[in-house]
């Protein structure tokens, strides 16, 4: 007999850190702050971070002191 889990979606972001790209740690937060908080050292895990990094980096406008302060 299979039971049924409750499930919904929970608005959320994250921020990510790598230590000495050794190991990961993403905190995610949901409306009411912290949610979660997952460490991770795998070889999938580091490649996930690296891959999400350089998405990122992908899309990013640079900016200079200049432009930041008007």
């Amino acid at each position: 007999m299979i039971s049924k889990i409750p499930c919904t979606e929970i608005p959320f972001s994250f921020d990510l850190v790598m230590f000495d790209n050794t190991t990961i740690i993403v905190f995610v937060f949901a409306e009411r702050g912290i949610f979660a908080l997952i460490v991770n050292d795998t070889d999938a895990a580091l490649d996930w971070a690296n891959e999400a990094y350089s998405q990122i980096r992908e899309n990013t406008i640079p900016i200079t002191a200049s432009s930041v302060t008007g």
